[in-house]
Formats: C-alpha cells, structure tokens, sequence
C-alpha cells in the first residue's frame, strides 16, 4: 500500500485480523488489508492528499453526480468533501456521515471480516424536504500484477454497456475477458450479478453490488494516462477499476425515505461473514 502523509486525517476499522483505512475527506477507503495479508486495493503513490482534491485509488465515492452527467463537478462533490464525520466505528462496522444542502444525509459504511469487506452507501432523505434523485457508484481501483494477465468474468458477460470511448454509444452484450486496451464501459443493468478478477500473482476477488443497477469498468491504458497527472505513466498495468453504480437512471428517494447499496468484494472466495 502506498504510504500516506503523516498529516493526513484517516479513521481505521480493524476485525478478524483485517483492518480498512478510511480517509476523512472523502470517506475515501485509501486501503485494505485482509487477515491473509492481501492488498486488494490500488493508491497511486502520486495521490494528491490536499482539501477539495480528489484522492486517485482506493474507493472515490461518485455522489450526487456520475461523471459528467449533470452540472457538478466531475463525479460530484461526495468524493472530496470535508464534512464527513465518523459516527461508528465498533465490532468491524465503520460508518462515517455527510449531510447534504437539505435534502438528507448521506452515510458510508465499512462492514469488516477476514478475507471479506462490505463498503455501503446509503441515503437518508429528509422528511420535510422534496423527493431527491442521485447517481451513484463506487469507483473501486482493484491491485493486479499485470492487468494483460488478468482475466474478467461473470455479469458483464451478460449485458449491453454504453462505450465511452464511442459517445456512450449502447453496444451488445459480449465477453470482455482479457484488458489489453483502453475500456471504458457503463455495463447496464448488471442488478448486483458477481464480477470476478483473476490473475497470476493475486488472490482471485468476486465483487458482488446488491442495490446498484449498472456496472462500470475502466483501465486508462497507455495515452490517458500520461494525460493523467496524478498517476505515473505506468500505472495502467497495475489496476483495472470495477464500479458498482446505478448510473443509467437516477436513484429517486422520496421524503423521509432511506435507499441503500452495496459493494460486497471477496477474497479467495470464501464463506461470507455472518454481518455481511
């Protein structure tokens, strides 16, 4: 894992010999380490860790906001918020909270095993406010050894996806399998189906999105990231991102509602943890 500044605000959950590492800015997780010690997660050693700057790695939350679709900044403004506070933080549950304008709070959780981690977002809408409608996802940067090696199965076999690199034209469903180019891909209507990442050298991962609809995956590949400034030009071969969003409709949550969703992501595929 790469190491973080020393003045770096962080909050740490820890359980059955596992322990995430969760920026306070953000709610951003910047690590994970498993009871094994695998470190599924990727943190670019060039992560800028400065007040209203997106942190590059780990788990960027994108909220309220995907992309570029609709009048915030890039991805929204959950990702590089101050105003998270931790109100939780027992047992391997880690819950940090951000209120937002006054349309609700907006809560993300760590729920914490040996081999197994749950990151959950969720929504409280505010009772005496109007219904809110939101993108989502979590834009997790998954380690590989070598991402040409590594092999991507499961759900998006399955479903159409919008390319980004094509004006989000909508192309059939077919096979990804190998990551040997630049991919950008909005999979639609994944429904929280299991994506697995195998590779020679790492622990095979099995990332599950209960509540979130769609599904992305993204590797910049060799010219995007060089126009990247904080990842090293190499970077590409060393993290492939799979992003349990719901992204091709708005969530809508109406007053005094809650709506939640989760990334559920396995190691060794495992038993799953009884609170998971």
């Amino acid at each position: 894992m790469t190491s973080l500044p020393a003045d770096v605000p962080t909050v740490t959950v820890a359980h059955n010999g596992a322990s995430v590492v969760v920026a306070l800015q953000g709610a951003h997780v910047v690590g994970w380490t498993t009871a094994s010690g695998a470190t599924p997660l990727y943190l670019s050693p060039k992560a800028a860790f400065q007040r209203g700057k997106a942190i590059r790695g780990g788990v960027p939350i994108c909220w309220p906001q995907f992309s570029d679709m609709g009048t915030l900044p890039a991805h929204g403004v959950a990702r590089t918020s101050s105003d998270w506070t931790v109100s939780e933080n027992a047992k391997g549950v880690l819950t940090l909270a951000m209120p937002y304008l006054d349309t609700g709070v907006l809560r993300f959780t760590v729920r914490l095993d040996a081999e197994h981690v749950e990151f959950e977002l969720s929504f409280n809408a505010s009772a005496s406010a109007s219904a809110f409608e939101f993108h989502a996802a979590l834009h997790t940067y998954f380690a590989v050894p070598d991402v040409k090696q590594v092999l991507v199965q499961g759900a998006l076999d399955e479903c159409a996806y919008a390319d980004n690199l094509l004006r989000r034209e909508m192309q059939p469903a077919a096979p990804i399998r190998v990551v040997d180019r630049e991919i950008d891909r909005i999979y639609k209507a994944t429904h929280g189906r299991s994506v697995s990442l195998t590779c020679a050298g790492m622990a095979p991962l099995t990332i599950r999105g209960p509540g979130f609809e769609d599904t992305v995956l993204w590797n910049p590949w060799v010219e995007r990231t060089k126009k990247i400034g904080d990842l090293p030009e190499d970077a590409y071969q060393h993290f492939v991102c799979v992003e349990s969003g719901s992204i091709f409709s708005k969530v809508r949550v109406e007053p005094g509602a809650t709506w939640r969703a989760s990334q559920i992501i396995t190691v060794n595929e495992g038993p799953g943890p009884s609170h998971i």
